[in-house]
């Protein structure tokens, strides 16, 4: 009962170097259990002897063609009624003509129990039998295949496991603290200047007396009274929180990075306002300066028109007076030139501090679009490398999916393949057992209707 061809066979088809354990011994049963058994009778075998009331242990009952005791084949009984058996009163009781089996827990049991002179026997068919040289080799080859194909499609899909994307994490540098601009230079105060006024001399003047008329700054016609004040933008609504969660929960990419652009466009925006401002505070300190300039000029240029007719009426009523009057007349007119002199010199002084928070203004304003560009500067180039590093990551992280997934499906698809195979060899098995069932039927057939056709002849005669 070699089966050397057979193995032999089973590693050419399957490409196996070494063919399971019982996986031949499991195809010839297969076969065996597919066959009617009047079909196997080629491999019929029998069991050693029972001749001592002893159990035949024999496992394989389906594979049974008869039991026998000497010589008489015994009738199969339920193990129910197998206390009967050997019950002398019993209208069951088995006898040595008409002797009985059945499946006991230790094998085969025999009634009338079996001896020297009567052994028993049980006939089986002996799937070994199905070797190199049996017609139903094929049979057995195709199972044995179909079995080691499932066996390999299960080990290459059962060391892989299919892969699943784990979508990296990204912790993003907090948003800078944006504070709105605050000017802490203080405008200087309007200085007040004192009105020009001329004190009258004692006596009269023996013609008529020269009037002075003065002007003061307060009273010229481009004189505002208010000086300009600047006033910065006021940054709008920066939603970081927005960003964070379009990056970091709804890991989109795209979304942050508009929510960024549109932060960036506000913080833009600013900017272009904050020079608006600054130009604006510039626009009106330059006309608040021209108007006060111009309001000095047109003061001393009223005063002075007022002093020169004073001084011509003053020279023409100079001879009608005295030394004393006119000395009182110069002291008027110091009086009066010291006063202008004052004014003046507090304009001189309001204008220089006008320029000093001017310059202040500036500075703090420019010291504040620095610390920004450098702070946001800071905050874009984190940004701009944990949201590379992210995407990088990302790349990674699909790229190594892609990898493993791309093993999964070729392991799949070998495992598919085996699958098909092992279906292929199963149903060829199928088919050489139903042949060899169809061609060995029609054999029996012919050869019944050929005897029956003899005992009709030799009737006849």
């Amino acid at each position: 009962m070699a089966t050397s061809e057979i193995t032999q066979s089973i590693k050419d088809i399957t490409g196996i170097s070494s063919v399971s354990t019982h996986s031949i011994e499991d195809a010839q049963r297969f076969a065996v259990a597919s066959i009617p058994k009047n079909l196997l009778r080629f491999a019929l075998n029998r069991t050693s002897i029972s001749s001592d009331g002893s159990s035949i242990v024999h496992e394989i009952n389906d594979s049974i063609i008869d039991v026998q005791r000497n010589g008489f084949s015994c009738k199969e009984i339920p193990f129910s009624e197998s206390k009967w058996a050997n019950d002398s009163t019993s209208l069951k009781k088995a006898t040595a003509s008409f002797p009985v089996y059945w499946s006991d827990y230790d094998g085969i049991k025999i009634a009338p129990d079996t001896d020297g002179s009567n052994g028993g026997y049980v006939f089986y068919i002996n799937s070994a039998e199905l070797d190199d040289d049996c017609d139903l080799r094929n049979a057995v080859i195709y199972r044995a295949c179909s079995v080691e194909f499932e066996k390999l499609a299960s080990a290459k899909i059962g060391g892989v496991s299919e892969p699943t994307y784990v979508p990296p994490s990204v912790t993003l540098t907090s948003a800078p603290s944006i504070s709105d601009l605050t000017i802490s230079a203080v405008a200087p105060p309007v200085p007040s200047f004192t009105s020009v006024t001329f004190a009258s001399v004692d006596g009269s003047f023996d013609t008529v007396q020269p009037i002075v008329t003065t002007t003061n700054i307060a009273a010229a016609s481009t004189y505002t009274g208010t000086a300009p004040t600047f006033t910065p933008p006021v940054m709008g609504s920066l939603d970081f929180a927005k960003f964070v969660t379009h990056l970091d929960t709804d890991e989109d990419v795209e979304l942050a990075s508009g929510k960024i652009q549109e932060i960036q466009a506000k913080i833009g925006e600013f900017s272009a306002r904050l020079p608006e401002a600054q130009a604006q505070y510039e626009t009106e300190n330059v006309a608040y300066q021209s108007a006060i300039q111009e309001s000095v000029q047109e003061m001393q240029a009223a005063n002075q028109v007022a002093i020169t007719n004073a001084q011509t009426e003053l020279d023409n009523a100079k001879s009608n007076k005295d030394i004393d009057i006119q000395r009182q007349l110069q002291n008027g007119i110091n009086d009066m030139q010291a006063i202008v002199q004052e004014n003046q010199r507090k304009l001189a002084l309001y204008q220089a501090e006008q320029g000093q928070y001017t310059a202040d203004v500036q500075k703090e304003v420019q010291n504040y679009q620095q610390t920004l560009q450098k702070e946001l500067q800071i905050w874009q180039g984190e940004r701009t490398a944990e949201l590379q590093k992210f995407a990088s990551d990302m790349t990674n992280a699909l790229n190594t999916f892609n990898k493993e997934n791309a093993i999964y499906q070729t392991s799949l698809q070998i495992s598919t393949f085996y699958s098909a195979e092992a279906k292929k060899y199963y149903d060829w098995s199928v088919a050489e057992i139903t042949n060899y069932i169809q061609n060995n039927e029609k054999m029996v057939n012919q050869t019944i209707a050929a005897r029956q056709q003899l005992a009709q002849q030799q009737q006849g005669r």
